[in-house]
């Protein structure tokens, strides 16, 4: 089963119920999972460990979005283009990511990651500062059309300054 973010929230029995609006209040945190933004959606929509974001989510906020979710070990973002500032910071047991359409990762979009070990993300131009801080597992960074990176965007990581040492 994948949690699509965007259009259902895992009850607390498990089963996928739709969600009718932008914004629906869960166990005291609001859900706001708009076709444009993904924010507060916490770790709602995560199902066996992999998150899989609807197709109709461009961006993913700062630091409220999933920050912290021990429960997230893989990451699926198709169609999704920016990352905001500490989306996934702090994601313990987070061991890969997959964003095929992200081309720009905000500053500590995935600091904290102890376990990230692999990143494929092969339209990303921007990695911002401290992007991927401090993820000691970092071994594969595949980002082909990567232009810019932000100061100590890989620091703590064995992925060189600029993440090429990672690079496949």
């Amino acid at each position: 089963m994948l949690a699509l973010c965007s259009s259902l929230l895992l009850s607390s029995s498990g089963l996928p119920q739709p969600i009718l609006e932008a914004s629906v209040e869960a166990e005291g945190a609001t859900l706001q999972c708009g076709p444009q933004q993904l924010q507060h959606c916490a770790d709602r929509c995560v199902v066996d460990g992999v998150l899989h974001v609807a197709d109709d989510v461009s961006y993913i906020g700062d630091q409220i979005s999933f920050a912290n979710c021990a429960n997230i070990k893989s990451v699926f973002l198709n169609k999704v283009q920016g990352i905001g500032l500490g989306a996934f910071e702090g994601c313990d047991n987070l061991k890969d990511v997959h964003m095929p359409e992200v081309k720009t990762v905000g500053p500590w979009a995935f600091a904290h990651c102890p376990k990230l070990a692999s990143v494929t993300a092969p339209k990303v131009q921007l990695v911002d500062g401290e992007a991927f801080y401090s993820d000691v597992a970092l071994a594969t960074f595949d980002a082909p059309a990567l232009m810019k990176v932000g100061d100590d965007a890989f620091h703590g990581t064995t992925c060189g300054d600029d993440g090429t040492a990672c690079s496949p």
